[in-house]
């Protein structure tokens, strides 16, 4: 370039930097006398488009073989046996907890002694731990000689021999027992000062009870919902006799068979079964013979729906006497789960023909007349309805309502054909009862248990005056507490309202009333070890004395102290 150029370009360059820089000053000065302002500018120029020079790729393509020659490999493996060792080292098992079984005792002995002079003794033995059988013995004395203020000697025995054991098979079980009683007492339910003739010898108004009876059944072991047959068989039959030569034999046969049919599928299950049931006694006293008995079928029917569990049936009953009369009542029983295995309602109505013999009517009433008029009692229909309630694991709640109507119904009256009106006869009555009755259940482990329960009753007799000794409610309170089971503590109390006696007023008959009670008792027990232990027993403590039969006081406060050993 010339130099002469170069000057043109360098002036020209200078006067227009010169001119830019007076118009920035100018710009400036303006700017701080007028208010600021936004400004956009679009500058427009001309635009000279190029393209770089293009060059040709000379690389050309090239096909690529791709087949692998594979060569043939020919190879023998040598098999070789290698000599290992290994050395296990034990370890302990790990503990879920005590498996062992509780160790149990072939023999357990029990003596006591109280005051009333009473003794007391009793012994088990049993066979320990099998699957297959059992096998026991017990033995019981108890007995008393004291005496009662006033009144004649009160005496008494009670002594027990009974053998029993059962063979468990895989479907069924085998068993049965053979036992002999003999109970002694007196009729002391008299004062000797208020009559002329007195009694010399205590022996005169001794009443003693011998008793054996032998049982013998055949049971299946399936479950109730099993699809096979079960079935329950029973034998039983049993010899009394008394002081007074009165004798009676009896017989009873009862079987049960029953099958999970399974034909309807809108229930879980339809148990059809028949019970057959045979009763027979014969007694004899020293004026009469007495021969009768009952013969009972029950066909039924078992299912559940829906929460729902029906048994349906038919009691058909004849006695056989001198005379035969048949006898049908109804079957019928529903309960329904609110709350499964938590709460459950029920309601239903039955019947049935019980035959009183000398034995049932002597476990009942010991001072009996030997010399007894003997009957059937047939219940027509038994109305129910209640609730049973497992609150919690640990209490227990029921209470039901039910109304009777019996026929024949044995009420116990003093004979007032004996010397010292100190025996009972048996009377009977048409009646219609209404029970009401709960009971409260509570469990704590082993350690506590607490039992509360009664009855109330409401009897309309259709010619007696009374429903004689029968009480209008009774209760009942069972306790037991154990202390690290070193120390049991139990407590009963029993009790009922005043009952009433059927008495003469000349030829008028009167009702006699007899005070209700609370009888309290109080156990304590020591466990010195696993085999040994101490116990002493509080009866009547408040020493109430009351009548369960009329003229016939009970005891006053009376204690017992014992040891137990298990060997």
């Amino acid at each position: 370039m010339k130099p002469t150029k170069m000057k043109t370009i360098i002036m020209k360059t200078s006067i227009v930097c010169s001119i830019i820089l007076c118009v920035v000053a100018c710009t400036n000065k303006v700017a701080a006398q007028i208010k600021p302002y936004t400004e956009i500018v679009t500058v427009i120029g001309n635009f000279q488009p190029s393209l770089s020079d293009a060059n040709k790729l000379n690389t050309q393509p090239v096909i690529s073989d791709t087949t692998v020659a594979i060569p043939a490999l020919n190879y023998n493996v040598l098999t070789r046996k290698y000599k290992t060792s290994y050395v296990t080292e034990p370890i302990k098992a790990a503990r879920v907890g005590e498996a062992s079984l509780t160790k149990l005792y072939k023999f357990l002995a029990k003596v006591g002694f109280g005051n009333y002079t009473m003794p007391y003794g009793e012994f088990y033995a049993n066979n320990t731990y099998s699957k297959t059988f059992s096998i026991g013995a017990h033995l019981k004395h108890l007995s008393s000689s004291g005496k009662l203020k006033s009144y004649a000697y009160p005496g008494n025995s009670e002594n027990l021999i009974d053998f029993y054991g059962k063979k468990t098979n895989k479907k069924n079980v085998v068993g049965g027992s053979i036992a002999y009683k003999r109970n002694v007492y007196h009729y002391y339910g008299f004062k000797p000062d208020d009559f002329l003739i007195q009694p010399t010898d205590k022996n005169i108004y001794k009443q003693r009870f011998n008793l054996i009876n032998a049982d013998v059944y055949f049971n299946s072991t399936h479950h109730p919902d099993s699809i096979k047959l079960n079935y329950n068989f029973d034998f039983k039959y049993y010899y009394l006799n008394d002081y007074f030569t009165t004798s009676e034999n009896g017989i009873s046969f009862t079987g049960d068979v029953n099958k999970d049919l399974h034909l309807f599928k809108f229930t879980s299950s339809q148990v059809l079964g028949i019970m057959a049931r045979v009763n027979y006694c014969f007694a004899q006293d020293t004026n009469v013979q007495y021969n009768a008995g009952i013969i009972t079928l029950k066909p039924y029917i078992k299912t559940t729906f829906k929460g729902f569990s029906f048994n349906l049936g038919l009691d058909i009953s004849a006695n056989a006497d001198s005379s035969t009369a048949l006898h049908f009542y109804p079957i019928a029983d529903v309960q329904f789960n609110i709350v499964k295995n938590i709460l459950i309602v029920f309601a239903g109505i039955n019947g049935n023909l019980t035959q009183n013999t000398f034995l049932n009517l002597t476990n009942e009433n010991p001072f009996i007349n030997s010399k007894t008029q003997m009957s059937y009692t047939s219940k027509p229909y038994d109305i129910y309805g209640g609730i049973k309630s497992n609150i919690s694991r640990t209490l227990n709640f029921s209470a039901s309502v039910s109304y009777a109507n019996y026929k024949n119904m044995p009420l116990y009256v003093n004979d007032t054909n004996t010397l010292y009106q100190n025996k009972f006869e048996v009377i009977y009555d048409n009646a219609k009862l209404l029970n009401v009755k709960g009971e409260l259940a509570y469990q704590k482990d082993e350690k506590f248990k607490l039992l509360v329960g009664g009855n109330f009753y409401n009897y309309k007799m259709s010619n007696e005056l009374k429903a004689w000794h029968k009480p209008i409610f009774d209760a009942y309170v069972d306790f037991f507490y154990s202390i690290h089971d070193k120390f049991i503590i139990t407590a009963n109390v029993t009790g009922r309202s005043n009952v009433y006696a059927k008495t003469y007023n000349g030829i008028d008959v009167k009702a006699k009333n007899l005070s209700g009670y609370a009888d309290i008792s109080l156990g304590l027990e020591y466990r010195y070890s696993k085999i040994l232990s101490a116990f002493l027993n509080l009866n009547n403590i408040t020493s109430l004395r009351y009548y369960k039969w009329n003229n016939y006081p009970s005891y006053g406060f009376n204690l017992m102290g014992g040891v137990t050993y298990a060997f």
